[in-house]
């Protein structure tokens, strides 16, 4: 099976050039543009925070900005550096911009990102993520391929990718005679597995916008509660968007077991195997519940590309 990593592309435009007053040796002045990213707009997106598609949302937060004089995003740019600069859509000009905007000059410098942006994620390498039910899409942009100076400010683009896991759980009421509430959606190692089998994922953990990787604590389990007006399951489907903070890159081998509670019993399946899911960065898995009388079974589940949307049914 091979998976496609969907990254989000920015086009990165020039809104003004400022001539500052000060002047180098040989009397050549010092050039420094305002950095504002152009936006494309709004669509493809299927839920409140989970994005899809390559167009990205102008109503859905800011994104958080640093500017570096190297590569490993070890040395600031310029004096005062550029930390976690917070920009958001402004409609007149139909554009990213920030009320202090990076300031890109003659010397180069290394543009790293991250979504939504938040005023306490001020270190690039070490920004907070957590797993969440509908909660945020954290997306970062890693090192680009081409540098960043006043003169190529405005053919510059960043890319964006996705850098949590997400399992598109659809659960519908079949041929259940209960109330069919559902308050609790868990995760954990299917039982009897072996410690090397386990599944890697986590509660929580810090991603480093640099290179895209997670640093988190292997878990045994995550568990969401489902808020109350969320909880009603339907004939035609009830959809949650569960992502996950993945503890490791590992496509294979992971025996996961989905429990839900309904009405206050817990129901179990195993999604292992050919009917598995996978917890890697910015890779979706698919999965319907349908509730029965009977006990619950897994028919099949799909991995697809992040980007493209499509879903294939399982039955359960």
């Amino acid at each position: 099976m091979t998976v496609h990593i969907t990254s989000i592309t920015f086009s990165a435009a020039v809104a003004a050039m400022l001539l500052v007053g000060c002047t180098k040796g040989g009397g050549k002045d010092d050039t420094f543009t305002d950095l504002e990213l152009a936006s494309v707009g709004a669509e493809d997106i299927r839920s409140r925070a989970v994005i899809d598609g390559t167009k990205f949302p102008t109503d859905n937060g800011g994104i958080g900005l640093f500017l570096f004089s190297d590569e490993a995003a070890t040395t600031p740019y310029e004096a005062s550096g550029y930390s976690n600069v917070g920009y958001f859509y402004n409609a007149t000009k139909a554009k990213w911009t920030a009320g202090s905007a990076i300031k890109a000059g003659e010397k180069p410098g290394y543009l790293y990102g991250y979504f939504p942006y938040r005023e306490a994620d001020t270190d690039v390498k070490a920004i907070p993520v957590s797993s969440s039910l509908n909660g945020d899409d954290m997306m970062y942009a890693a090192r680009q391929a081409s540098q960043i100076t006043w003169q190529t400010a405005s053919t510059t683009s960043i890319t964006m990718s996705h850098a949590l896991a997400r399992v598109a759980l659809k659960v519908i009421k079949g041929d259940y005679q209960g109330a069919a509430k559902l308050t609790e959606i868990i995760f954990s190692n299917e039982a009897g597995t072996q410690d090397g089998d386990k599944v890697k994922i986590s509660p929580s953990g810090t991603l480093n916008a640099v290179d895209g990787s997670i640093a988190a604590a292997r878990a045994d389990t995550v568990l969401f509660t489902v808020p109350e007006a969320d909880r009603q399951i339907t004939a035609g489907g009830t959809l949650y968007e569960c992502l996950i903070v993945p503890s490791a890159v590992d496509s294979t081998g992971q025996k996961v077991a989905l429990t839900l509670t309904i009405d206050g019993e817990r129901r179990s399946v195993s999604l292992s195997g050919d009917k598995g899911v996978a917890f890697i960065s910015g890779v979706k898995s698919t999965v319907t519940i349908t509730l029965c009388d009977a006990e619950l079974s897994v028919s099949s589940v799909s991995i697809t590309d992040w980007s493209d949307g499509s879903n294939t049914e399982a039955d359960i």
